[in-house]
């Protein structure tokens, strides 16, 4: 019986070029030529969101590690962060319009904001922990922890 679901399914999948199991007119060739472009470009989306969340993966792993000993690991992102930037760049600027989207667009958004702020502060404390403490450093500390404290 399974056996021949298979088969049944797979030449419905063979009969029709888009892939649905119900019949309809033939595609012309542009459309099919759209559809196609349509499947690349959301193919393309999928690999540039898997590729952002393996930026994630690793600016969180090493967020997950900090302590106040080893506040300079979190500047080891700086460059992730960058990586994280182009990627985000390159995925919101696809030309497609879906609500989807930009609500993903604004979470990452808020996503880079914070983390730039997070290793803004490591730096900050850094550079205190070093003793390399100017009046500036300082007011921008107290600033920082003051968003923090807010946020």
């Amino acid at each position: 019986m399974m056996e021949m679901e298979k088969k049944q399914r797979e030449a419905v999948h063979s009969a029709h070029p888009c892939g649905c199991a119900h019949e309809h007119a033939p595609l012309t060739p542009e459309e099919m030529r759209r559809l196609q472009r349509q499947k690349r470009a959301l193919e393309e989306m999928k690999a540039g969101t898997i590729r952002m969340q393996a930026l994630h993966d690793k600016i969180d792993a090493v967020l997950a590690q900090v302590t106040q000993e080893n506040i300079g690991l979190l500047l080891t992102q700086k460059k992730t962060l960058r990586q994280l930037k182009k990627e985000a760049a390159a995925l919101f600027s696809c030309g497609f319009e879906h609500p989807m989207l930009q609500v993903m667009e604004q979470a990452e958004r808020e996503y880079i904001e914070r983390i730039e702020e997070i290793l803004h502060e490591a730096q900050l404390l850094s550079r205190a922990k070093r003793g390399n403490v100017t009046p500036e450093v300082l007011q921008n500390l107290v600033r920082a922890t003051k968003r923090q404290s807010s946020s």
